[in-house]
């Protein structure tokens, strides 16, 4: 049976709306991966990407059966069905992925994070969310000086993330910053309740090259 490579950047992503019908079968290569490109709300409760701009698309790499890829290609009518290189932490793949042309674009609002799942979850409104904090960001110490201690007074528990282990690749000129490499690892910290009256830079504005994730947590302890 032949298999491919398959990114995607939309609602094929896990836990999102056409992900268990189409997806559910077909083995995870990255739960982080990226493409060069800018990704668009098209109004229609899906998302469009446009290839080479000086921007990064976020999604997730999974191989796929031709069979379910003839399927996806019925959902995806009306988008181009390219290869592109996708990038990961282990390393760079040539995958499919469905596209428009930039001139159908031009009209649609961009999602400047380039993460759809994000987008959403700010699109929806929702009084409040969970918050995994790891790395300087489970430092009480940072918050006091920064001022911003009292959003974090809700404490949920220890958390762990499956797949992904802590790494100081951001260089800053006081030291280096945490980051969550997709390694087979784990990575731990604490899970904290979010009200939208917290600002949303407090902890990403510092990260803000790094990737965004809309996490499946481990539960850890009370």
């Amino acid at each position: 049976m032949k298999v491919k490579a398959l990114f995607v950047y939309g609602t094929l992503l896990q836990h999102e709306e056409h992900h268990e019908a189409y997806m559910k079968d077909s083995r995870s290569l990255a739960k982080s991966a990226w493409i060069s490109g800018r990704i668009y709300d098209t109004g229609q409760g899906y998302p469009a990407c446009v290839l080479g701009e000086k921007s990064t698309v976020y999604g997730e790499l999974y191989e796929v059966t031709a069979s379910t890829l003839n399927k996806i290609d019925f959902l995806e009518e009306g988008y181009d069905k390219q290869v592109v290189d996708v990038m990961t932490d282990k390393g760079l793949v040539a995958a499919v992925t469905y596209t428009l042309p930039k001139q159908k674009a031009s009209s649609l609002k961009e999602i400047e994070s380039g993460c759809w799942k994000e987008y959403r979850l700010w699109q929806q409104k929702p009084a409040s969310f969970y918050y995994f904090a790891y790395g300087s960001c489970m430092d009480d110490a940072r918050f006091k000086l920064a001022e911003v201690d009292h959003y974090f007074k809700q404490i949920i528990g220890g958390g762990a993330l499956d797949g992904f282990t802590t790494r100081f690749t951001l260089v800053r000129p006081d030291g280096s910053r945490a980051d969550m490499v997709e390694d087979g690892g784990e990575t731990e910290g604490v899970l904290y309740m979010r009200f939208l009256l917290m600002p949303f830079d407090i902890c990403t504005n510092e990260k803000a090259s790094m990737r965004a994730h809309i996490v499946q947590l481990l539960s850890m302890s009370k």
